[in-house]
């Protein structure tokens, strides 16, 4: 599991980096089941929004992460994983809530 963590870890290393660098505060990055889960803060929705799309270029399925976004602007969460799931299944639900 070690190793799958730190494959996962170096593959959104990007979205890491980016995280840090845009003063989004991370709040913890670990294993959930065989996925990385990453959560953190941003300090606006548009910058919460800009985290999304460095992990779409990353990879677009996501179907290794699950990722959750608080926007303390509008205190909005969102899931990387679930909202990939919708996009694919409309009888699919995001996690969100406001």
């Amino acid at each position: 599991m070690a190793d799958r963590f730190e494959q996962l870890k170096m593959k959104y290393q990007s979205v890491l980096n980016f995280i840090q660098l845009q003063g989004v505060q991370l709040q913890n990055v670990n294993m959930e089941g065989d996925k990385l889960f990453i959560r953190a803060s941003a300090p606006s929705a548009d910058l919460k929004n800009r985290v999304w799309d460095q992990i779409k270029l990353v990879d677009p399925s996501a179907s290794d992460l699950i990722a959750e976004a608080h926007s303390s602007a509008r205190t909005t969460w969102f899931s990387q994983a679930t909202a990939f799931q919708k996009s694919a299944s409309s009888s699919m639900e995001t996690r969100t809530s406001i």
